[in-house]
């Protein structure tokens, strides 16, 4: 598509890989053109259909041989052929749906229609398939049969799940189209994974260069990281080629370009140039995952040679793909390509260094860059309640972090005395070096914090000034925002305190507490950033049954991290009672457990390992949690208060459980700790997060998955189990998870990047990425709260509702379902308003610039109905960022 009136000029691009052009062209375009016909994608239009959706002039202009070309430079011919009539199937499936569904905005003809093609990719080896009603059908029949053979059952499932995939959530798009509605940040990039079919062209890449992914490590962190840079890469880049076509001519508002428009209110040049900028990001996310994630994660599952070649043959296919596609886009009259750089020869790549957002994400980053700032105001679009039970709970708080060895005891009292004081710990308490007691952990289902939880701290601060101070650390979860005092709860009422915990057996403390100085018996340091364990690990390890315990890590000072006066201030019991204030007693006081554990653990870690960048004992520390969370079989015995909490929290919430239930919570634990170690490498490499890669891992540093987790055990009321795998479903997890996580960050950004030299912080990823100044970033930051706000009231008013009926749930699933929404909003209320009271956070005025932090921030609490769903009533337009330049 060349024409002088393009809405933008083309960005440069990142091509760091040249492209290569496969010299079986000719052979693949007859046989595609021959193939085309006989399927009836060209040719008069039949089945009924009346319509003709491509000409022969659009076809050979379209020219899909020379895209499987340009991507798959090696692959054999006959292998060419196969994977070019995927690529025509998919694109004519694009636009047959585009021409009889979209345009018409007939919802319920697109439903059928996708239900249909499921049929034609039968799992199982020789089932029948149904006589193909159109072009579309016919031509996924006869491809499912042919690359069935060639391929083993492991990836045909992969390959059919990106495919249908790729069919049913056309109907999000389509929705979008039908309320005119342009999807935030966030989500569109979720969403675009799904409808874009990169994943898919991912998936088709190992059949392109004749090397599956070992089934054992296709799910791993690392290779669903390349495969979603990959495919993010590859959506923006179409985006910015298509962004004329889709909004001009066909009314499309799922587009990157656009969507950065909307967001920040800025002109279609500015919006192409920062998708330009998100692309590279990807881009450079891809090759560091490359480098630095994937070589230990072969060793760590120890993949043979064949397998190992397997996987680099897939890497380097991605490559060939991001080059090639590019060239084919420069080329091809689906695309606005006017005025671009004159794309040369198909083997001339754009050289590094074309945009300050290279130089920018390459570029080691200390932290320590704060800049304050006025705490943005927070909309608090949900009521909150307080639990009845909050003075008992707060007395059980004190009592079991006692008994477990994460507070000295406290002189004149009852506490329990047979606990052996944490690695020595002083009974005194000393002062925790940076002012009182950091706790960190995520306390909000959504507490996507790099590192979790609130972070409490307490006591006197080294700038000046007595008090609580407020987490920075790892970003405790649960940072929200509420307003005003503790609500008074008045005395429990009858049903009595929580049960009281039993201390756990007397531990002695270890011996071997000599510091790890780098070098430890628990592994190697790797050079590239990541921890080579001796038993084969990687940075990252999958969760799975505890195998071998390795020695205790020693803590050391690290343990006393807490004073009894920053726990007071931080009134751990009243977050519990704020987010689950219809708990019975029990409930009430397990909740308040697994958060406490959460948040010290987080503080620990931040002492032990973060602060001295010890990747070794940090890997060796969170292997051996595995032990304490045993879907099967006993614990073994704790050594420290993080092991001690975990083994006593276990063993008093899975006898409860079924299986499957604690398979989900030990996964739940486990992952929250390894993504940890993900933020270290983070710290030592001295590289700023990717904004994408961010907000994703912060959903899981934070902890979301245990907080949910824990919501659903004590209310009872869940997402009822044939929706738990839909697209609502897993979207409605996700926007409460970013909601608590992104204001947490806001709240924590200035003690985060002065005080500890954090890198893992939304402010500082944003800043970075759009290169602005931190008030800015923190402005685009909360504009995406917001957004995801509205996001969350869509999925609770208009997408589970409809989800319900297309399910015909019954009456008691509908309230479940009913009740698990209304408890996450519940959540988030409770977790924003003890996030904004708690002493845990509190600012002192001790810093230059400190009155813009000073106080709680204005938190906005906008009149309206109230409700499931009735948020974004009251919620009102939504406010742009002021532009970035």
């Amino acid at each position: 598509m060349r024409t002088s009136a393009q809405p933008y000029r083309l960005p440069e691009f990142y091509l760091p890989h040249p492209a290569g052009l496969n010299p079986h062209l000719e052979r693949t375009r007859e046989h595609s053109r021959r193939w085309s016909r006989a399927m009836g994608i060209l040719g008069d239009p039949r089945d009924g259909t009346g319509r003709e959706v491509w000409s022969e002039e659009d076809y050979d202009a379209h020219d899909y041989a020379l895209l499987t070309a340009s991507i798959h430079p090696e692959s054999p011919g006959p292998v060419l052929d196969l994977v070019n009539d995927w690529y025509v199937w998919v694109f004519y499936f694009d636009d047959h749906f585009l021409e009889t569904f979209k345009r018409a905005r007939d919802a319920a003809g697109a439903r059928a229609y996708l239900d249909r093609l499921p049929r034609f990719m039968p799992r199982e080896r020789g089932t029948p398939v149904p006589e193909p009603a159109n072009a579309v059908e016919r031509g996924l029949a006869d491809l499912w049969a042919r690359t069935a053979p060639l391929m083993s059952d492991a990836w045909l499932e992969r390959f059919s799940e990106s495919t249908l995939a790729l069919l049913r959530e056309s109907l999000w798009e389509l929705s979008n189209i039908s309320d005119g509605r342009v999807p935030n940040p966030v989500d569109y990039v979720a969403m675009r994974r799904k409808v874009g079919g990169a994943p898919w062209s991912a998936d088709l890449t190992e059949l392109a260069v004749g090397a599956e992914v070992p089934a054992r490590v296709a799910g791993t962190r690392p290779l669903r990281v390349l495969k979603d840079t990959f495919s993010d890469a590859v959506h923006l880049r179409n985006d910015i080629f298509s962004y004329q076509r889709e909004t001009q001519q066909e009314g499309e508002v799922n587009n990157g370009v656009l969507v950065m428009e909307r967001f920040f209110g800025t002109d279609p040049q500015t919006a192409a140039d920062a998708t330009n900028d998100l692309l590279t990001s990807r881009m450079q996310q891809f090759e560091n995952t490359a480098l630095v994630e994937l070589p230990p994660l072969l060793e760590e599952h120890d993949l043979d040679p064949a397998e190992r070649l397997a996987v680099l043959r897939y890497v380097k296919g991605l490559q060939d793909w991001q080059s090639g596609g590019h060239q084919w886009h420069m080329r091809s009259s689906r695309y606005m390509n006017g005025g671009a750089r004159a794309p040369g020869p198909l083997t001339t790549p754009l050289g590094l260094g074309l945009s300050a957002v290279r130089l920018r994400a390459l570029t080691p980053h200390e932290g320590r860059d704060a800049t304050p700032f006025p705490r943005p105001d927070l909309t608090a679009p949900h009521p909150t309640r307080t639990s009845p039970h909050l003075d008992a709970v707060r007395d059980h708080a004190r009592r079991w972090a006692t008994a477990m060895g994460m507070l000295p005891p406290t002189p004149n009292t009852n506490e329990p005395t047979n606990t052996t004081p944490p690695d020595d710990a002083s009974p005194h308490g000393d002062a925790h070096p940076r002012g009182g007691t950091n706790l960190r952990g995520a306390d909000s289902p959504t507490s996507a914090s790099p590192q979790g939880g609130v972070n409490l701290r307490g006591g006197v601060n080294p700038r000046g000034g007595v008090g609580p101070r407020r987490d920075t650390g790892p970003r405790g979860g649960a940072n929200l925002c509420g307003a005003g005092p503790p609500t008074s709860a008045g005395p429990p009422t009858s049903a009595g305190p929580p049960t009281s915990v039993s201390p756990p057996t007397s531990v002695s403390p270890p011996t071997n507490a000599t510091p790890h100085d780098g070098v430890s018996p628990h592994g190697d340091a790797d050079p590239r950033g990541g921890v080579r364990s001796r038993r084969g690990g990687g940075v990252f390890r999958g969760v799975g049954v505890p195998g071998d315990v390795g020695a205790p890590v020693p803590l050391g000072e690290a343990s006393r991290v807490w004073d009894v006066d920053g726990f007071e201030a931080a009134d751990h019991g009243r977050f519990a009672a704020l987010t689950h204030p219809d708990a019975g007693p029990d409930e009430l006081a397990l909740v308040n457990d697994w958060h406490l554990w959460r948040r010290y653990f987080d503080d620990v870690f931040v002492e032990a390992f973060k602060r001295p960048r010890d990747l070794v004992g940090a890997r060796a520390f969170v292997e051996r949690l595995r032990a304490f969370v045993p879907v099967e079989g006993a614990s073994p015995e704790p050594a420290d208060p993080v092991e001690r909490g975990l083994a006593d929290l276990w063993r008093r919430t899975a006898a409860r459980m079924s299986p499957r239930e604690r398979r989900g919570l030990a996964d739940a634990v486990t992952g929250m700790a390894e993504s940890w170690l993900w933020e270290m490498v983070n710290l030592v490499q001295q590289r700023v997060p990717d904004p994408v890669d961010y907000v994703e891992m912060r959903r899981r540093t934070g902890g979301a998955e245990l907080s949910a987790a824990l919501l659903r055990h004590v209310t009872g009321a869940a997402v009822p189990e044939e929706l738990a795998g839909t697209g609502p479903a897993a979207a409605l997890a996700d926007a409460v998870a970013d909601i608590a996580a992104l204001r947490n960050d806001l709240l924590s950004f200035r003690r985060e990047t002065e005080e500890e030299g954090e890198i893992n912080n939304a402010v500082v990823a944003v800043h970075r990425f759009l290169d602005c100044d931190p008030p800015r970033a923190a402005a685009a930051v909360n504009d995406l709260v917001e957004a995801r706000l509205r996001q969350l009231d869509r999925i609770t008013s208009v997408e589970l509702p409809v989800l319900a009926a297309e399910h015909d749930l019954g009456a008691a699933d509908r309230d479940r379902l009913a009740r698990h929404a209304r408890d996450l909003e519940t959540w988030l209320a409770g977790d924003l308003e003890w996030s904004t009271t708690s002493g845990r956070y509190r600012e002192t005025a001790a810093f230059p610039g400190a009155a813009a932090f000073a106080g709680p921030p204005r938190i906005i609490r906008p009149a309206g109905p109230t409700g499931l769903g009735t948020s974004a009533a009251r919620l009102g337009p939504f406010r742009s960022a002021t532009p970035w330049r």
